[in-house]
């Protein structure tokens, strides 16, 4: 069961919902004592809480922020790798065109030197 000075507390309190239900459940197993300092030192409390939560929230945006910054260097690292490989395929490609080529060139040069040659038989 809330105490109804705290419920009227935690309804006007800048806390998710969350945190105003765990506060709750902190709350009711604090001794009668103990929950009326809380209640008298409400204001105190409630700052430390926003300025904490503020805090965790910055930390917790800062570690997606990296996150997100990892992982984009991972996919630019990825791309990267990706990129590599089609310059190492076209640059294969290119040398394997460039060898058949030369050996087109040969195998014409070596048939034209075999016509030349035929061409400078002498007739018998």
């Amino acid at each position: 069961m809330v105490n109804t000075r705290l419920q009227t507390l935690l309804d006007r309190c800048p806390l998710s919902q969350e945190d105003c239900h765990n506060i709750a459940v902190i709350f009711n197993a604090l001794t009668p004592e103990r929950q009326q300092y809380v209640l008298d030192n409400w204001d105190k409390y409630l700052i430390e809480m926003v300025m904490t939560r503020k805090e965790v929230d910055a930390a917790n945006k800062a570690l997606i922020d990296e996150t997100f910054e990892l992982m984009d260097t991972l996919a630019d690292a990825k791309n990267a790798h990706e990129a590599d490989m089609r310059l190492q395929k076209f640059i294969k490609q290119k040398q394997t065109r460039l060898e058949l080529e030369s050996v087109q060139k040969y195998e014409e040069s070596r048939k034209l030197n075999l016509i030349r040659s035929i061409a400078q038989i002498p007739n018998l």
